[in-house]
């Protein structure tokens, strides 16, 4: 949702736009590192009959994720907080709730012991953000 949310409007020159305070906190993990998880519990005896809820090495805001967006850029990203009742540009009306929902509670997972277990250490956030750059930018070159 942080690629969404904010890397894409970010690299846009848009204003990241969420539901709310923008400040409730949040374990975001990158889909690589479900893909890590997934791959690492496959045919592993320690993951038998086990439900692993996984999320990021750090609870963050979207404010927080706009910061870092903006660091990684080098300029300071323009943010905007929208009521539930207001649609976030981009998305369509229906997802305003979705993203809302990230404003109702924070979801914080220490993730520690779940990745000694399984030998994976979660991708920060502000490694994100450098890669989803990059590789944006990449994109944008070879598709001149």
């Amino acid at each position: 949702w942080v690629a969404l949310v904010v890397g894409i409007p970010a690299m846009t020159g848009k204003p990241v736009t969420w539901v709310g305070t923008g400040e409730k906190k949040h374990s975001f993990i990158s889909a690589t590192d479900v893909s890590k998880f997934i791959v690492a519990s496959i045919a592993n005896p320690i993951a038998n009959n086990r439900k692993l809820v996984i999320g990021g090495p750090a609870a963050l805001s979207f404010k927080n994720a706009a910061e870092i967006f903006g660091q990684t850029l080098g300029m300071k990203v323009e943010t905007k907080s929208v009521n539930f009742n207001e649609t976030v540009p981009g998305f369509p009306p229906e997802m305003t709730q979705f993203i809302g929902g990230f404003d109702m509670y924070d979801s914080i997972l220490d993730m520690s012991e779940l990745s000694k277990e399984f030998g994976i250490i979660p991708m920060k956030l502000e490694e994100f953000a450098l890669n989803f750059v990059v590789q944006t930018r990449l994109r944008e070159n070879t598709q001149r």
